[in-house]
């Protein structure tokens, strides 16, 4: 676990910031308010999740157990 975090600390946090601005600056630039919000949901979430993953994949376990039930 300490690798996962020294690695989302160094190397993951950045990139999505990266990511996120710079796709976030183009939606203002062209004026998409919807494509704005979607970024920022998606940008917080994956902050979240970079975060504290156990908590994540805790919380959706049973949509998890029942995608699994359904395509098996």
């Amino acid at each position: 676990m300490a690798l996962f975090q020294f690695l989302v600390q160094k190397l993951g946090l950045p990139v999505l910031a990266y990511f996120a601005i710079t796709k976030g600056l183009e939606a203002w630039k062209d004026q998409k308010l919807g494509k704005l919000i979607v970024i920022a949901l998606v940008g917080g979430f994956l902050y979240y999740f970079m975060e504290s993953p156990e908590t994540v994949l805790k919380a959706t376990a049973p949509i998890w157990k029942y995608l699994s039930t359904l395509f098996n």
